[in-house]
């Protein structure tokens, strides 16, 4: 996990695009197929800012957004954590972009019960 360069306690969004990022890295299909994956550490500055080139892909972009805010009452908020997930190939076959945003998919929901509410519950 990268470390925060402000030094500010770990807001719930940032905890939760990092397990995304962490199960996605894991997955065993999607370690075996990714050459590069671009998450913006901060780690690796070159790496974070370097366009995708034929020679990395596929990769795997992922960019954390969030909405606005929801109030729920005087004193809480509900935020949705939006990740945009891109996915460049180095190739025009449609096929491949279809087959690995299904193992992205896969990767987030896998067909398991057990494994969904393992990492559902990680996220929550």
């Amino acid at each position: 996990m990268p470390t925060p360069s402000l030094n500010l306690p770990a807001s719930p969004q940032r905890l939760v695009f990092r397990k995304i990022e962490q199960v996605m890295r894991n997955d065993p299909t999607l370690k075996r197929v990714v050459k590069r994956w671009q998450t913006w550490t901060g780690c690796d500055v070159p790496n974070d800012l370097r366009p995708p080139a034929l020679a990395d892909c596929p990769l795997i972009r992922l960019t954390p957004f969030e909405s606005s805010d929801t109030l729920r009452g005087p004193a809480s908020f509900v935020t949705a954590l939006i990740v945009q997930i891109d996915l460049f190939l180095g190739s025009s076959n449609a096929d491949d972009a279809l087959d690995l945003y299904w193992a992205v998919r896969r990767s987030l929901y896998p067909e398991s019960a057990a494994d969904r509410n393992t990492i559902h519950s990680a996220l929550v």
